[in-house]
């Protein structure tokens, strides 16, 4: 099928070289570029009652300059079970390569191939041949390690088959059968995390391999990824543990656990917190948060740690002090402004979050106001028959909570803003709680700006829930 200002059928459906090769020597170049007939009359050569697979292979720069619009004839094509493939060769304007991916079949990488010599069109020859009339693979197993530079963090369904993390830099697919009945392809998506201490230019893999049950060899694309480090933050690495037992009923061990070297300078922070009025029979969870403020006001993270309290016995509620919480604060991450010396005054942050293991029929609110009528508000507890101490109040204005910028990046990793403020232990506490109250007064007829942005910064609560 040639085709110009209009297409022609220069010869029918033929299994004989000597009768397509003669075809082929006669053509001549000239005219427009009438894609929407190319595809109709193509699409009238194959017998719609036949059982063999049918195959369009498109030679094209894309670029249409006769007749209407070819889409909706390809995807009728398509709807038939034609597998389309699209080559790109460039003409004197380009290649309209989003043309291509439009008409040929899914994916895009699968079936569209942009050739800029006859060397590389000759190869692509050999490897149409091969996927046209070669039967498919079966018991597929693909093995991708990335380079160590990255870690995978998340691993998506694949189109087809199955594939699953196995370690923190290797994810491996398995599929049962891919273009046995039909040519088909198929994709698989996983995104990596850089790590490493590397820069530069960086290819993503450091090896694929693969294998069916037919021998096929499969050649990859190596994606390569440009990182730029300003800072490289190596952490110190993890102390190696020390193993000793307890042997049964023994109520006190001593063991000697040898010398240990301090490798570097730091403080020991130790908390105490008292957890007011605590139902018997009822454990606490409890979260503590701590960071360090630098001299401009933003907050460092320095550790979370997480303690299971146990439940009491006591008839009636009661306070249960939480005493030697240890964290370790290096002077190495000092940001208090001064770095050249050491036991500085060092400004810290901490914050706690409780809530109850147990189920219970209580109700926890959480209030976001800007100059909040206390007393309208515990009229509101009231009525709600809650007691005081299952009230917070957080005034927005108090909050350090920067504008949403919009870059999306919290819906792809799992909820978590570039931004170092307070609005992440807001998220936290609206994801625990049961009821959000919120009093404001009206300014120009809405909620005044801060409440406004607050809201605007919990798109990461669908990720997070998710």
């Amino acid at each position: 099928m040639s085709f110009a200002d209009t297409a022609t059928k220069d010869t029918p459906l033929t299994a004989t070289v000597s009768t397509l090769k003669q075809a082929v020597h006669a053509l001549t170049s000239g005219g427009s570029t009438n894609h929407a007939d190319a595809f109709t009359k193509a699409l009238e050569l194959f017998d719609p009652a036949s059982a063999n697979a049918k195959v369009m292979v498109l030679f094209t720069d894309g670029r249409t300059t006769a007749g209407g619009n070819a889409s909706p004839i390809a995807a009728a094509a398509k709807a038939q079970g034609v597998v389309i493939y699209c080559i790109g060769l460039s003409g004197n304007g380009g290649i309209d390569e989003q043309a291509l991916n439009d008409w040929s079949s899914d994916p895009d990488s699968a079936y569209v191939a942009i050739t800029p010599d006859d060397e590389e069109l000759e190869n692509l020859f050999s490897d149409l041949a091969a996927n046209i009339t070669k039967p498919g693979a079966t018991q597929i197993v693909i093995h991708d390690r990335v380079d160590a530079c990255f870690k995978i963090i998340s691993v998506d369904e694949p189109t087809k088959g199955a594939a699953n993390q196995v370690d923190a830099t290797s994810v491996q697919w398995k599929i049962d059968a891919l273009g046995v009945k039909k040519s088909e392809g198929a994709t698989l998506e996983f995104t990596v995390q850089h790590v490493g201490p590397c820069t530069g230019t960086i290819e993503v893999n450091d090896a694929i391999t693969y294998s069916d049950r037919e021998g096929n060899t499969v050649e990859f694309p190596s994606p390569e990824i440009e990182v730029e480090c300003c800072v490289v933050d190596c952490s110190e690495h993890c102390p190696e543990p020390i193993e000793f037992p307890v042997d049964g009923c023994e109520d006190t061990v001593e063991f000697d656990a040898g010398e240990i070297g301090l490798d570097l300078l730091g403080r020991i922070v130790v908390l105490n917190v008292t957890l007011k009025d605590v139902c018997p029979h009822k454990r606490v969870a409890l979260a503590i948060i701590l960071s360090e403020v630098d001299q401009h006001g933003v907050e460092h993270r320095r550790g979370l740690k997480t303690l299971t309290i146990p439940a009491h016995t006591r008839a009636t509620c009661k306070d249960v002090t939480v005493c030697g919480v240890k964290f370790v604060l290096p002077e190495d991450l000092d940001v208090s402004g001064s770095p050249d010396s050491i036991c500085n005054r060092r400004k810290c942050r901490v914050r706690f979050i409780a809530h109850y293991i147990d189920r219970q029929r209580r109700v926890r609110v959480y209030l976001r106001s800007v100059y909040a009528d206390l007393a309208v508000l515990g009229g509101a507890a009231e009525g709600a028959l809650l007691p005081a101490r299952y009230l917070w109040h957080i005034h927005v204005i108090d909050q350090q909570i920067e504008f949403c910028s919009g870059c999306l990046a919290c819906m792809r990793n799992g909820g978590v803003c570039h931004h170092k403020d307070d609005m992440r232990v807001i998220l936290e506490q609206i994801l625990a709680s049961d009821l959000l109250l919120f009093s404001f007064p009206l300014y120009g007829y809405g909620m005044p700006a801060m409440l406004k942005n607050l809201i605007g910064r919990t798109p990461p609560l669908s990720s997070i829930v998710s």
